[in-house]
């Protein structure tokens, strides 16, 4: 499953949008940020300490939130919109809106992956069929315990 930017569903509505992502490198992103650049001014936020905070559970100490600051100070009140770049970022969405304040678009782009896995899903004809309430089941590349229940306390989230 590719995870795409919400920049193309946020370029039509604000003028500055700040992609934060754990790392901006990647060729797509840069084809991304070209193919919008006559819509929005586009504003490259690099975040790859965010990752570690949200692994470690940290999704709304005072040491996060300062790291966030560190990163969004020098733009607010000069972007109209967030799109969290990266699985990991949506953990910290409240601390990210505390910060760039309710003005502020924060755009978790959760929904439209659930939306593509389905499409895949159904283009497959994989998707299952029957309506019936399913189970969900916690695994993790690392088999540490602290780690799924981290996983757990995560996926409780609002």
């Amino acid at each position: 499953l590719q995870i795409v930017s919400d920049i193309e569903r946020v370029s039509d509505y604000c003028e500055n949008i700040s992609e934060f992502a754990e790392t901006l490198k990647e060729k797509k992103f840069e084809n991304l940020m070209n193919r919008f650049e006559d819509q929005a001014k586009i504003i490259k936020l690099p975040a790859p300490d965010l990752v570690e905070f949200v692994e470690r559970g940290e999704i709304d100490t005072p040491e996060l939130k300062k790291y966030l600051r560190s990163i969004l100070n020098p733009y607010l009140g000069n972007i109209d919109a967030v799109v969290l770049g990266c699985t990991h970022f949506p953990f910290a969405k409240r601390a990210i809106q505390q910060i760039v304040g309710n003005d502020v678009y924060v755009v978790d782009g959760g929904a439209g992956a659930a939306r593509e896995l389905r499409r895949l899903l159904e283009a497959k004809n994989e998707r299952r069929k029957e309506n019936r309430i399913g189970k969900i089941e916690f695994l993790n590349s690392n088999p540490d315990p602290q780690e799924i229940e981290l996983s757990k306390k995560l996926f409780e989230l609002d």
